[in-house]
């Protein structure tokens, strides 16, 4: 695939991620207007366990479809029954824990909650080899369509829920009846079948591989869950919510501007021929286009939160996010380089350093950040997001350097000259010096704009040659037209 073609399959990702996680953000903020952070933080506690165990399955398996060289029909077949039997047992591990994980919580209706949730796992399970050999087709508009309608008609049944006063059950049928609906259109939209067929062969040969890639994902994954379950416990729920929404409002920042990277990064690159010189160049242009996007976006949601939140989910609960958005956006500015790597050295195989690497981020942010837990949800937002953003842009780099022989600076200087760029954008805070009385309205579109000037000004100064090659690439080719 040629590096301007991407264009199309980007766009599908871009709507297929949106589907997937903006759908949820969008209804989950649409859901705090009726809700109490008490209301949210609970579902928040209860919902962590069940999103690392989900995780293990939902995106080990998809990913190891994509990758594997070679599949048949044995082997998809033999995928699938190992994923609906991993669910399973994930299944019935939460109902057994149950009464454990929503002791601390001091919430009457915490256990009915989880319950609920556990079948999760189990449901999602069912559509692992579907999903990935989709994406290993790069059927992207497919999977877009078909999670658009799963996401929509879970939407429509939470908002309902919402409105007519079902409080924290209408964000647990979101849960539910988003995977259901999801894995059966997916299934009805493959034409692929399993055969009972179970290589117990092929497995011992590709455990390892598998293994790794669950443990890379389920220390992804649980990162964030595990700080949003200690945060409850020790902030109690009130401070969970607030956690909560710092933590949506980011993720629908992550799915706009950074995760259709993920789906096409992965096959462009496991795909590619062993060329260094045709890795390094594509890869750092790769990482260039993400920063030009991401950065901005990151820093302009820094400025623009005080307003932007109480407008987006009312007042009461808004403005208690605020800080802890801004701390989780110190993370993202770094983001860029990190996603991208990461799914650069999947791709080309070498998923157990990748795990190994995720083991270290905990020592590096995620243990620190769930100690911070003891003070406030800021203090928790503000050392994930300088130790986890720190903290893995260098060992990313490092682990970029050591195994694929790509050199550090090249990257290091593209992302510091766009960030040199965005930091012009501070300059929209003017915007608040507009008298308080104005419209909130009229002073984000006034900050809106000053910040994109800003940028584009930053961009003309230290990032030019940047922007210009990210410009060309995007514009559609005019074709010739030749008079017979």
């Amino acid at each position: 695939m040629k590096f301007s073609s991407k264009v199309v399959v980007t766009f599908w990702s871009a709507v297929l991620q949106w589907a997937r996680v903006g759908t949820n953000a969008l209804v989950f903020l649409v859901l705090t207007r009726w809700l109490s952070l008490p209301e949210i933080g609970v579902v928040a506690a209860v919902q962590a366990p069940v999103i690392i165990a989900q995780a293990f399955v939902t995106t080990m398996i998809p990913d190891f479809v994509v990758q594997e060289r070679r599949l048949n029909q044995g082997h998809s077949s033999t995928l699938f029954w190992l994923s609906l039997a991993i669910g399973l047992v994930l299944t019935i591990a939460l109902v057994a824990a149950t009464p454990l994980i929503v002791a601390p919580l001091s919430n009457p209706n915490a256990n009915s909650y989880l319950l609920a949730l556990s079948l999760c796992p189990l449901i999602w399970s069912v559509g692992t080899v579907f999903e990935g050999l989709q994406r290993r087709a790069l059927r992207t508009k497919k999977l877009a369509v078909r999670t658009g309608i799963a996401s929509l008609l879970a939407g429509s049944v939470a908002v309902t829920m919402g409105y007519f006063g079902f409080s924290s059950w209408s964000l647990i049928a979101f849960t539910l009846v988003n995977a259901v609906i999801a894995t059966v259109v997916l299934i009805l939209s493959s034409s692929w079948r399993p055969s009972v067929t179970f290589r117990w062969r092929y497995i011992q040969l590709r455990l390892r591989t598998l293994l790794a890639l669950g443990g890379r994902h389920l220390l992804g994954a649980a990162a964030l869950p595990i700080l949003q379950y200690t945060t409850a416990v020790q902030l109690g729920t009130t401070g969970a919510g607030i956690l909560q929404i710092a933590l949506r409002v980011f993720s629908l920042l992550d799915t706009l501007i950074l995760a259709p990277y993920r789906f096409v990064v992965l096959p462009l690159f496991s795909r590619a021929k062993s060329d260094e010189g045709w890795i390094q160049s594509n890869l750092l242009r790769t990482i260039t286009f993400a920063c030009l996007i991401v950065i901005p976006v990151q820093i302009g949601a820094i400025i623009m939160a005080p307003i932007l939140l109480p407008l987006a989910i009312g007042y009461s609960n808004g403005s208690q996010a605020v800080g802890a958005l801004q701390f989780l956006c110190i993370y993202g500015l770094l983001a860029a380089p990190i996603n991208v790597v990461n799914q650069v050295l999947l791709a080309r195989g070498f998923s157990t350093q990748i795990f190994r690497r995720s083991l270290m981020m905990y020592a590096l942010a995620v243990f620190p950040a769930a100690l911070a837990a003891r003070y406030s949800v800021e203090a928790v937002t503000l050392t994930y997001g300088l130790c986890g953003g720190l903290g893995g842009f260098v060992v990313t780099l490092l682990l970029l350097r050591k195994l694929l022989n790509v050199p550090i600076k090249p990257i290091v200087m593209a992302w510091l000259r766009v960030t040199l760029s965005a930091i012009l954008m501070l300059f929209a805070c003017l915007g608040y010096l507009f008298p308080s009385d104005l419209s909130p309205w009229i002073r984000l579109v006034v900050i809106f704009g000053l910040g994109v000037g800003f940028y584009f000004i930053g961009c003309l100064i230290f990032a030019r040659d940047l922007l210009m090659d990210l410009l060309k690439t995007i514009k559609p080719r005019r074709t010739q037209r030749t008079d017979k």
